[in-house]
């Protein structure tokens, strides 16, 4: 796996579901954290367990489902830890007791 995309939250999950859209391939995964959507390169058949990268900038934190979009990945969790690095703050949240 690159690690060349900052700072990635890597999940695992198990494939439930895989269709090709014409850019690629959509696969209906499950987690400790839920069912979802996402993208991917190649075909996974059901079964497979798969890393999906779930990039800072595309993850919102919000108090409840208010908002949330039908096939976003929805985490419940608590924040633990927070920081700031320059313009941005690091968030650690605890989920279904993995942090990320």
């Amino acid at each position: 796996m690159a690690t060349f995309f900052g700072t990635p939250n890597l999940v695992s999950a198990k494939v439930r579901a895989c269709r090709t859209n014409g850019n690629g391939h959509v696969l209906e995964i499950e987690s400790a954290h839920g069912r979802a959507a996402c993208r991917a390169g190649e075909a996974f058949q059901p079964g497979e367990t798969v890393f999906v990268v779930a990039r800072p900038e595309d993850i919102v934190l919000a108090a409840s489902d208010d908002g949330v979009r039908d096939g976003w990945l929805r985490w419940r969790g608590k924040v633990v830890d927070t920081s700031f690095r320059g313009p941005k703050r690091v968030v650690t949240v605890d989920s279904a007791g993995v942090s990320v």
